[in-house]
């Protein structure tokens, strides 16, 4: 099958969950047989994180330059031109306003499918961003993505909780809409031994490492780690907490690492090249996922990506109720579950775990274990595809 991915509003060069998400699903795409023409924005940088997807067959990647006038339209006649090359025969966009793809899909004739990770404009409003000024007012604007959803063939979200939303919000029938988690590369996040990777990253072989992958943002929950981690290090000396990814709020985390006095014992990293991160999982003995009981998280709920490359990694969880796949940590025994924002249960869960290294190596077989059968990148491509071949054949179900 020919699939036009856009992904035109992602950076795929660099090292942000939306840029593993895009890469990993275009590559796993491919690695199932179908031809992928990817299309994102021109950005500079290094390419470093782009080899998966340039030395694979069956993917053509292309980058759309940002245009100063008329953007839009010129961005449609870029992807246009594209599609007639390849000869794509459904476009899937990966966007939240997926007005290229809407409107490409009407000038070719071939179907649409929209994949939703998120509400953009909450996560803008959280974290404070200013949005370009627009000059249609919001409830035009609303009332025109309510057409746009309606008019697609299907939509992929990566929750319950975003399926719900997008009902409520912009009156999708829940019989439209599909939910496929994300996953993890379990080729590339996968077991290693603990004191090989401390020593590769040169990290203390004494220490016992918390540890948290992602971007620092407010609903990732890591102000309250560090707020735990003096009474962690209490009960465990040799405990330390390794952060690893960047964000806005790094700034204010190292600055609350300094007020409790544990600027020694907490590592910011920064960002790190996506193949380096199993190396970093590795050290951890247990793998935290703070998220907040903020709206974004409670009402409209998320598959977060770490959470499975922690587990792929076959390391213990500790997470909120606020994931989309908490049900199955609890009954399956894959790690700990508490309710978002108790420090206090967050921080006792992680001590149990330290002090039970029996409980450690059952949590994560079972977590590998997992993740192999349920929520590999290639389970995710093969719903992805049920999906197309669906809307190509006129039936609806996955």
């Amino acid at each position: 099958m020919k699939i036009l991915f856009l992904a035109l509003d992602v950076n795929i060069k660099s090292k942000t969950g939306d840029a593993v998400h895009v890469r990993e699903e275009v590559a796993s795409l491919a690695k199932i047989g179908n031809e992928v023409t990817l299309i994102a924005p021109q950005t500079d940088g290094p390419e470093d994180e782009l080899k998966s997807l340039q030395n694979q067959d069956n993917i053509n990647l292309y980058f759309n330059k940002p245009k100063k006038y008329f953007r839009n339209l010129k961005t449609v006649l870029f992807c246009r031109k594209i599609a007639k090359k390849h000869g794509s025969i459904i476009i899937y966009e990966r966007r939240f306003t997926p007005k290229i793809g809407y409107t490409l899909s009407k000038i070719l004739r071939i179907p649409l499918i929209v994949e939703i990770n998120g509400l953009t404009d909450k996560e803008a409003e959280i974290q404070n961003i200013a949005k370009t000024r627009n000059i249609i007012p919001k409830t035009l604007r609303k009332r025109i993505w309510r057409h746009m959803f309606k008019s697609v063939k299907r939509v992929v979200v990566v929750s319950l909780g975003l399926k719900s939303g997008l009902t409520e919000e912009y009156g999708l029938k829940k019989d439209k809409i599909d939910v496929i988690y994300n996953g993890a590369n379990t080729e590339l996040f996968k077991p290693m031994d603990i004191v090989k990777c401390k020593e590769d990253l040169e990290l203390n072989i004494k220490h016992r490492y918390v540890g948290f992958i992602g971007n620092l943002a407010p609903w990732q929950g890591v102000e309250q780690l560090i707020e735990i981690a003096p009474k962690v290090i209490e009960k465990i000396p040799e405990a330390r907490f390794l952060i690893v990814g960047d964000g806005l709020m790094r700034p204010q985390l190292e600055s609350s690492t300094e007020k409790l006095g544990i600027r020694d014992k907490v590592i910011f990293t920064g960002f790190i090249p996506y193949a380096s991160v199993p190396k970093y999982i590795n050290t951890f003995e247990v793998c935290a996922a703070p998220f907040s009981g903020i709206e974004r998280n409670v009402k409209y709920s998320f598959s977060a990506i770490k959470l499975y490359e922690y587990m792929a990694c076959g390391k213990p969880v500790v997470t909120t109720d606020v994931v989309g796949i908490k049900e199955e940590i609890n009954q399956l025994g894959l790690g700990k579950i508490v309710k978002a924002d108790d420090t206090h249960a967050f921080r006792e869960s992680i001590i149990e775990i330290l002090d039970n290294p029996e409980l450690q190596i059952e949590y994560g077989e079972k977590a590998r274990d997992w993740v192999l059968k349920e929520h590999s990148w290639q389970n995710v491509a093969e719903r992805v595809q049920r999906v197309c071949l669906n809307v190509i054949s006129g039936t609806a179900t996955i």
